[in-house]
């Protein structure tokens, strides 16, 4: 009696360790893709390549390589829509990226260089033949731009009303599994963007368009003599 009482004991432990999920290892069963806070690094390496911003001079740096995987990933997950996503830095004096948050000139600085940062972002020359290089400059006569401050628990929300992410992501066309691999790649590229910044860092959200078929929106962070951005481009 003993002996079958201590066999069917043994049975009943077997089944509740073999029930239960294995810590051992401490890995999660979806592995990156059920955590999208594990953002990697934002920023690339490198000196930059020489650009200006409202006129001044600055260097615009590609972002850190999965960074770029990820834009690339949001932009080519939905071919029905002309849209891209981009993300870029930039390093400039403190004095030049100040311009944008001061309270007696921030105004224009804001519609100048939100938009250089914008469509420099893909690494193009203005007036160039490459990328975005038909997009010089804001032109006041019938382009709109503005950029209003936001903060970072609002950045990730405010990224996901942009254009581009709503017709990207929200497209009937496209199953749910890359719906759902779009949101969770733009709430990692927010993630992302907002990692590292310095307590005084300032967050923007910025939007253009051409008052016709396309729009460019982007979260804009000022961290002293850095600079960085995430871009929505929608076309028509």
């Amino acid at each position: 009696m003993r002996t079958w009482l201590g066999s069917v004991f043994l049975a009943i432990s077997c089944l509740a360790a073999c029930a239960a999920p294995s810590s051992s290892t401490g890995d999660d069963p979806a592995g990156d893709e059920s955590d999208v806070t594990k953002a990697p690094a934002f920023g690339g390496s490198g000196a930059g390549t020489d650009v200006k911003l409202d006129g001044k001079p600055a260097k615009v740096i590609a972002p850190s390589a999965p960074i770029a995987a990820l834009v690339k990933e949001m932009t080519d997950a939905n071919t029905n829509q002309n849209n891209q996503f981009l993300a870029a830095s930039y390093k400039a004096p403190a004095e030049t990226l100040a311009a944008f948050s001061s309270s007696a000139n921030g105004w224009l600085a804001q519609k100048n260089m939100g938009y250089d940062m914008m469509y420099r972002a893909d690494g193009s020359t203005p007036g160039g033949n490459q990328g975005f290089g038909w997009a010089d400059k804001w032109n006041s006569e019938y382009e709109s731009m503005s950029c209003r401050a936001t903060s970072r628990d609002k950045a990730d929300a405010r990224f996901k009303r942009f254009g581009a992410y709503k017709s990207q992501h929200g497209d009937d066309q496209i199953n749910a599994a890359t719906q759902k691999k779009i949101e969770r790649d733009a709430t990692k590229l927010v993630a992302s963007f907002l990692g590292g910044l310095g307590a005084d860092a300032k967050i923007y959200s910025c939007h253009w368009d051409n008052n016709d078929d396309t729009t460019s929106e982007a979260l804009v962070a000022i961290d002293g003599a850095e600079a960085r951005v995430i871009v929505g481009w929608e076309g028509g």
